[in-house]
C-alpha cells in the first residue's frame, strides 16, 4: 500500500541529531559546542530536538567534525515495505522459537522433577 507522500527532512534530522547528541553525552555544553564549531546554546537546541534551525548540511558537518560519517542510502517504498515485512517476519519466527524453547524448557524440568507423593 502506497503512503502519501511524507516529507523525509525533519525524521533525518531528527536520527543525525540523535547521533550527534550520543556522541556528545557526557561532554559540557561549552566544549561539545566547540568540537561542532558551535556555541553551547545551539548544542542545547540539538540535545532537545529543537532542530528547525538546523539544516541537515549542518549537522552532516558536525557529525564529520567529530569523526562520524555519514551515509545516505534510498529506496523505493515498495523495497522498504517488502524490508519491513520481511523483518516483521523474521522477528516472530524468532519469538515463536523462543516460546516453543521455554515451552521445552519447562517440560524437561517437569520430568525431571521427582514424584511427590
Amino acid at each position: 500500500m502506497w503512503k502519501p507522500y511524507v516529507d523525509p527532512i525533519p525524521a533525518l534530522k531528527r536520527q543525525l541529531a540523535a547521533t550527534i547528541t550520543a556522541r556528545m553525552e557526557g561532554w559540557e555544553q561549552y566544549n561539545g559546542g566547540a568540537m561542532l564549531h558551535i556555541d553551547g546554546a545551539r548544542l542545547s537546541n540539538i540535545r532537545r530536538g529543537q532542530l528547525e534551525r538546523f539544516s541537515l548540511q549542518a549537522l552532516i558537518r558536525m557529525l564529520a567534525r567529530i569523526g562520524e560519517e555519514v551515509v545516505i542510502t534510498t529506496a523505493s517504498r515498495q523495497e522498504v515495505h517488502w524490508r519491513n515485512v520481511r523483518a516483521d517476519i523474521a522477528r516472530r519466527e524468532a519469538e515463536r522459537e523462543a516460546q516453543r524453547k521455554s515451552r521445552r524448557e519447562a517440560e524437561r524440568e517437569i520430568t525431571r522433577r521427582p514424584a511427590e507423593g
